[in-house]
């Protein structure tokens, strides 16, 4: 896992790439829920983080009206994430919508239909233009040109969980 201070630590991942359709995902433990804080960041492109002012986890891309949309902008219920434990957060797109599950439960959805632009810029982990560093840890960070089921979400989490009781060996 990458344990970020919360000041300065950040990953810069180059510039990835993204389909019309996607998932993004990763494990996250947050230390404190003070200020905002940017999990996955591509410039003009997308974003899943904390938002502070909302008090909720927001997953969105930019379309080619130069403009955001995704969770809270096109709709979806707020969701807010507790700090000092590692929660699994999965954001989708299918073309339709945005998805948004935490521990491999869909817990927020927004209508959306124009498809994400790609820019040149880098894709950032704990940072973004907006500076927005991760105070806490994050780990299994997932972009994929895919948008994962909900059962193959909800696999991923039993299956990388501390507790790991997908398969016992007796």
């Amino acid at each position: 896992a990458l344990a970020l201070d919360g000041k300065d630590d950040y990953l810069n991942a180059g510039n990835v790439l993204i389909s019309s359709h996607y998932s993004i995902g990763l494990w996250v433990y947050l230390n404190t829920a003070d200020y905002s804080q940017r999990f996955v960041f591509k410039d003009s492109s997308y974003t899943l983080w904390y938002d502070r002012i909302q008090a909720s986890i927001r997953m969105e891309h930019m379309v080619a009206t130069s403009q955001w949309q995704g969770l809270l902008q096109n709709g979806g219920e707020k969701l807010t994430l507790s700090t000092g434990a590692w929660r699994y957060l999965t954001g989708t797109f299918d073309g339709s919508m945005i998805r948004v599950y935490e521990n491999g439960t869909e817990m927020s959805k927004s209508s959306v239909t124009a498809v994400p632009v790609n820019s040149s810029a880098d894709l950032l982990f704990s940072k973004s233009w907006y500076v927005d560093y991760v105070s806490g840890s994050m780990d299994e960070i997932r972009i994929e040109r895919t948008p994962r089921s909900a059962d193959w979400i909800r696999l991923c989490y039993m299956n990388q969980r501390e507790d790991n009781k997908l398969i016992l060996f007796r």
